[in-house]
């Protein structure tokens, strides 16, 4: 994803997702962001803000091949959890997490959440 059409997705309150190594050998793991997007004021949803939450988490592939009920140490594990406002701080955890080539929309992947 380039990074206008980054921006504008979280600009919208759109969650991204970009794929991580795993702390646990064979478990998926991801970067996951988005933000409150209010609907005050035209068009439409914004989050004016850039206010963002981002999430490492990993998940155990049973659980997901079994399509089981996960949570905190049971098949999913939070890694990391940061919270970003404006956009040099979003530019900074981009490039962290391997830049905005590296996200993209949850529905073109395998990310379970």
């Amino acid at each position: 994803m380039q990074r206008p059409e980054l921006i504008a997705a979280l600009r919208r309150g759109t969650l991204l997702v970009a794929p991580r190594p795993a702390v646990q050998p064979t478990w998926r793991a991801w970067v996951s962001v988005a933000g409150p997007a209010s609907n005050d004021t035209g068009p439409g949803w914004r989050n004016r803000d850039l206010t963002l939450y981002w999430q490492v988490r990993e998940w155990d592939p049973l659980y997901l091949a079994e399509d089981l009920c996960w949570a905190e140490n049971d098949g999913m594990r939070a890694l990391e959890r940061h919270t970003s406002d404006g956009e040099e701080q979003l530019w900074a955890m981009v490039d962290r997490f391997g830049g905005s080539t590296a996200f993209t929309y949850p529905w073109y992947t395998d990310f379970p959440g």
